[in-house]
């Protein structure tokens, strides 16, 4: 596939105790195939050598009716595709309307594993995974569990196995190298994510009858204990991760707490269990968080999607918050499509971030870099005039161009040429006090001197950019 460039990206820091400058899009990778009618990507998973994994489903007709089949994509750090594939589709001579991949880890030995839900003509729904090799050449795969199940998450094991959770009746297992069952745990939870404790042990978190949970149990299966969290039982956990203290961090949506319609949330736990604290995040509108990343300084990056029904629009959700919880920023990113969604983030090796999720109706992965830390975010003041900057610059054939505002105003932000002609209107409307950040792409214009200027209230400031194509 390709890099696709959005129309228009904002990034709003609509948090007054935001970073001087908290995170650039470096790259952003459409996949979609001419084949298909549309992807998704539910999962991405950051690898050694800086690239990283991403998987989820297409969608194509064929005979005269819609399928839905797995799809697995591999980038290197630059957001170059080193392969692509589908599989359990009708074009392979698989007998399924539908199979999508839920979760993906690297295994051991440099391939991948992928855990699916697929459902035969039948209609019934069966927990799968299949295994692949570093190319994305097919090992094996396997069904487990019972009809009306699915896999959700599968990660590695040190003995080169696998652990992977799901839905009942057998919403947590382990499988040995070749997919052999090794141990099943029956419960009627259902597991959204699954992590591996340093000395073997399980950490599950999901959904029971009483809400959110969070099960223990050894490397062999043995029930330790399962405690519950939350607000109330329809809220809803969706990822989990161990952070170097110990400690767990769940992330999910809750309806039932916050600021009003539906709220992201994190939870943090103890390793017995032990709640520590938990936070909701969001607005009047609707906010859904759906994955978490541990930042270089034992904080948090919640991702998800902000939906605003008066406007019909879902945009890209980002939080940072501290090692507590509490907030340092929030991100809202637009897309012109009005339907950005992340599903899934991973912390890279150059302490940037990999978000993958769909736009409108193709999947897409985008790559984050590396934010700047300070000692206390939340002491660093809002500046006492406008400022403008971009990156990188020289460019092409895009750049993030960054503005801080030392109170709401009405702002312009346009581009012009070395003539002094205006080329592009960026945007015009009131934004709050803040840091603020707008992608400009320049893919019609020729190489050459341009000039971004901003004028905020009575504050001008101008930025030279540089295009070499």
């Amino acid at each position: 596939m390709k890099h696709f460039t959005l129309a228009l990206i904002t990034l709003a820091a609509i948090s007054s105790s935001a970073f001087s400058q908290p995170l650039h899009v470096e790259w952003r990778h459409s996949c979609l195939a001419p084949e298909w009618i549309g992807t998704e990507i539910v999962s991405v998973q950051a690898l050694a050598d800086g690239g990283c994994v991403a998987t989820g489903r297409c969608c194509f007709y064929l005979y005269h009716g819609l399928y839905h089949g797995l799809y697995v994509t591999r980038l290197d750090s630059a957001g170059n595709e080193l392969w692509e594939r589908s599989y359990w589709t009708p074009y392979a001579g698989f007998p399924s309307w539908y199979a999508q991949a839920c979760g993906i880890s690297a295994a051991p030995d440099g391939g991948f594993i992928v855990a699916c839900e697929i459902s035969d003509p039948g209609y019934s729904e069966h927990a799968a995974l299949l295994r692949l090799n570093e190319n994305g050449d097919s090992l094996w795969a396997g069904r487990y569990s019972g009809s009306f199940s699915d896999c959700r998450a599968v990660v590695p094991t040190a003995d080169h196995s696998f652990i992977a959770c799901g839905t009942a009746p057998y919403p947590l297992f382990k499988i040995d190298s070749s997919g052999t069952l090794v141990w099943s745990f029956s419960s009627v939870v259902l597991f959204s994510d699954v992590k591996i404790a340093p000395d073997g042990s399980v950490f599950a978190t999901g959904k029971d009858d009483s809400g959110i949970c969070l099960f223990h149990c050894s490397a062999t299966g043995d029930s330790i204990w399962l405690r519950n969290f939350g607000w109330s039982s329809l809220d809803m956990a969706k990822a989990l991760q161990i952070l170097p203290s110990g400690n767990l961090v769940i992330a999910g949506t809750t309806a039932n707490a916050g600021a009003g319609g539906t709220d992201a949330f994190l939870i943090c736990a103890d390793s017995t269990g032990q709640s520590l604290w938990q936070h909701t995040y969001g607005t009047t509108a609707d906010e859904f968080g759906a994955s978490v990343a541990v930042t270089l300084d034992g904080g948090l990056l919640l991702a998800g999607f902000h939906h605003d029904v008066s406007v019909s629009a879902y945009e890209g959700y980002l939080v940072r918050t501290d090692e507590l919880g509490d907030t340092l920023w929030t991100m809202l990113i637009p897309d012109s499509t009005n339907y950005l969604v992340f599903k899934s983030i991973s912390s890279t090796r150059d302490s940037g971030y990999f978000v993958g999720g769909i736009r409108e109706s193709e999947g897409v992965v985008l790559k984050l870099s590396h934010e700047a830390l300070a000692a206390d975010p939340r002491s660093i003041p809002h500046p006492s005039s406008v400022r403008l900057s971009s990156f990188p610059n020289p460019f092409n054939p895009a750049t993030t161009i960054s503005f801080s505002l030392p109170s709401a105003s009405r702002t312009r932000l346009a581009v012009f040429d070395i003539l002094g002609r205006e080329i592009a209107v960026l945007t015009d409307k009131l934004y709050p006090a803040g840091v603020h950040q707008l992608i400009f792409d320049s893919a019609s214009l020729p190489s050459g001197i341009y000039f971004a200027r901003i004028q905020s209230g009575d504050l001008i400031a101008t930025h030279k950019l540089l295009l070499l194509k």
